[in-house]
């Protein structure tokens, strides 16, 4: 594709971010507030506390603390739709778009009515330049009865356009 060719794509990366859905809380708690001394097991299961501390991590810019504690809940057997969407968020904060695609599809795997998923796998998609499967996400999105971000819809609209001349 002409957009990767011309190294656009690590342009595109960086204007993709802004139009990621957030990850999730847990609950009605918002892991960006705790601190993670505060979340132990004494307070919440094993599993919440990695989950939590993955939150609070990504909420924090520490995004290589928050992939370990997201694969840990992986290794643990926790495969849910949301550990895959955060671990696919936390890997393409870090550049690494397949990893990140290859995480929501997990997470899509799970649940296919994720629309946030959809979403994020439209800006990954859009990332690396391949704007037929953007496009098809964010027709899933719509069909879902999401609406996807209109300056993001914009900018893939030009690119689509910039890519097939």
């Amino acid at each position: 594709m002409q957009f990767l060719k011309d190294g656009l794509w690590k342009v595109g990366l960086v204007v993709a971010i802004f139009y990621l859905v957030p990850i999730k809380s847990y609950g009605n708690i918002e892991p960006c507030r705790l601190k993670p001394e505060k979340i132990t097991v004494k307070n919440y299961s094993h599993l919440e506390v990695h989950y939590l501390k993955g939150n609070f991590y990504l909420n924090n810019g520490m995004v290589d603390e928050a992939i370990l504690e997201y694969e840990r809940l992986l290794d643990m057997g926790y495969s849910y739709s949301e550990v895959h969407s955060n671990l696919g968020v936390a890997y393409f904060y870090k550049g690494m778009v397949d990893e990140a695609i290859l995480e929501y599809e997990r997470a899509l795997e799970i649940n296919p009515k994720y629309a946030e998923v959809h979403n994020n796998l439209a800006v990954a998609y859009f990332a690396k330049g391949d704007f037929d499967l953007a496009w098809k996400h964010i027709r899933i999105l719509e069909m879902l009865g999401h609406s996807p971000d209109p300056q993001f819809i914009e900018l893939l609209k030009e690119s689509s356009k910039m890519d097939q001349k």
